[in-house]
């Protein structure tokens, strides 16, 4: 589970899943199409490369396991670092079985485009760099090509991985701010509706499947209308970003916080039973008792907590909660209610 902390621009890359999927598939099925006629020529017609083309066949294998991964496992970090390692492994080879021509240098630049887009930022930075290394080695100390050869070899490592870093970046500064936007609330910087309903979703899912208790707790303000009506909203503004640093220090970095709406606000206590999470609400109402807000003076809020039961899924979970909060209303305000 992560925390309420805003996520750095790395992290949030990593939820977009199906562009990266896709980009995947693509890049195995280049890799499968050049491999298997290059196997062919290897193992048969040319008769001189029978270990250049057990180590293709070694990496077609990988290929299409990696392709069958994203596909039917659907998740990304292996694939992703098998395609990483197989561009590595057929731009070394490549190297080495033509003997470092000027052209096929030209291959570190496609292992650095490949690394840039599959892995992570510094992943992909140590492979590129290790990449180079290696070419460098090889040029120098295995070819002995000569020093216009092997600079001009340098400055075209320095300035592709710059390019490449670059763009990489200023992509995953773009990837940021669009995630930002769709998943974190813009007064209080908390996590928003769709963000909570995906936690959620999973929550339960990670619940089911180990047996671990989850509970959720619903919170709304208590006559907020009035103070809008009474100091405007932007006193009410004011006052739901001070509320929000309060409930985040009231929770643990495991804990899920979100704005679900106006004055309303969601919890997610991943591995919690009902004991603990009234601890919390019991500590945040007494707390909240004492506290006074500048104009506003003591402001209450009331609570719906519910536990996750066996096979219930997302809508009555959060309906319990929901309808917990509305009693705790009902009956008077600034309490909790489990249902």
């Amino acid at each position: 589970m992560k925390s309420n902390n805003i996520l750095m621009p790395e992290e949030l890359v990593a939820e977009i899943y199906t562009p990266r999927k896709y980009l995947i598939i693509t890049i195995n099925v280049f890799f499968i199409l050049a491999l298997i006629p290059s196997i062919l020529y290897n193992f048969i017609l040319s008769g001189g490369y029978i270990y250049l083309a057990l180590f293709e066949i070694v990496l077609l294998a990988a290929s299409i396991f990696a392709l069958y991964y994203v596909s039917y496992i659907k998740k990304l970090k292996l694939p992703a670092f098998i395609d990483s390692f197989i561009m590595f492994g057929v731009t070394i080879a490549t190297l080495l079985i033509t003997r470092g021509q000027a052209f096929d240098y030209a291959l570190t630049i496609l292992l650095g485009i490949t690394v840039f887009n599959l892995l992570r930022l510094r992943v992909a930075m140590i492979f590129y760099i290790s990449g180079s290394l290696f070419t460098l080695f090889l040029a120098l100390f295995i070819f002995e090509s000569d020093t216009q050869t092997t600079y001009n070899l340098f400055i075209f490592i320095i300035l592709a991985g710059g390019i490449l870093y670059t763009s990489n970046y200023s992509q995953q500064v773009v990837i940021y701010n669009l995630v930002k936007m769709s998943h974190i609330d813009s007064l209080t910087g908390l996590w928003n509706r769709k963000k909570f309903d995906e936690e959620l979703k999973r929550e339960i899912a990670m619940a089911k499947r180990h047996k671990l208790p989850l509970t959720i707790m619903i919170m709304d303000v208590d006559l907020f209308k009035r103070v809008n009506d009474t100091y405007g909203h932007d006193v009410g503004d004011e006052y739901l970003v001070e509320l929000s640093t309060f409930l985040k220090n009231k929770i643990r970095e495991s804990d899920f916080l979100a704005r679900w709406g106006g004055e309303e606000f969601s919890f997610i206590f991943p591995n919690t039973t009902i004991d603990g999470v009234t601890t919390v609400a019991t500590k945040i109402k007494n707390d909240l008792n004492e506290k006074e807000y500048k104009d506003l003076g003591s402001i209450t809020m009331s609570m719906g907590i519910a536990s996750y039961i066996e096979n219930e899924d997302y809508d009555e979970l959060f309906h319990r909660a929901d309808e917990a909060l509305y009693l705790s209303k009902e009956n008077g305000r600034n309490q909790f209610t489990v249902l």
